[in-house]
């Protein structure tokens, strides 16, 4: 179990007492990395790192290789390789990695050092820096958007501080005719 455990999650990954780990195949629309027509362990031994629809992490995620992450995650992710981040899945983190295909929900910023991709199904609630993006029609992003060479690396050796644009309130409307 502890072997098929680290396949799963990685070998820093920890189970809360009581979850069990789902192994499933990826959604039907979910293009983020190539999937196997086969699920269970066929599919994981595609990934170093994934992550089942159903199953959920709090804390610090670390990635070596190709994850694959089609449940929730909650706290921070950082990876050496390329991650995809399935239609459905939630991700409530910092996502630090090399390569980023998103179909599904992000809150929080993504830092790529090569390229992100969002599917039409990602929902992202944050700021993306990289040097390369692509947008599939119907993707939605809620922040900044910095693509220019380096973007992402700057932010993969330094947290980004906090930003010195003053925060606009919004102004009262009146109820009168303009």
């Amino acid at each position: 179990m502890a072997a098929q455990f680290s396949k799963i999650f990685g070998a820093e990954g920890e189970a809360r007492e009581g979850e069990t780990q789902a192994e499933s195949p990826a959604p039907a629309n979910s293009a983020a990395l190539p999937a196997s027509n086969d699920a269970g362990a066929e599919q994981a031994s595609q990934f170093e790192t994934f992550l089942g629809a159903g199953s959920s992490v709090e804390g610090r995620l670390v990635c070596k290789g190709r994850t694959r992450l089609s449940g929730s995650v909650k706290g921070e992710i950082t990876g050496d390789g390329v991650i995809a981040i399935d239609d459905g899945a939630v991700i409530t983190a910092d996502v630090n990695v090399r390569e980023a295909a998103i179909g599904g929900r992000v809150i929080g910023n993504v830092n790529a050092v090569s390229r992100v991709t969002l599917h039409s199904t990602a929902l992202i609630d944050g700021d993306i820096k990289t040097p390369s993006l692509s947008i599939a029609e119907g993707a939605q992003i809620m922040g900044r958007i910095e693509v220019k060479p380096g973007a992402g690396e700057q932010s993969q050796r330094a947290k980004p501080e906090a930003s010195s644009v003053p925060e606009r309130k919004p102004e009262p409307v009146s109820g009168g005719k303009a």
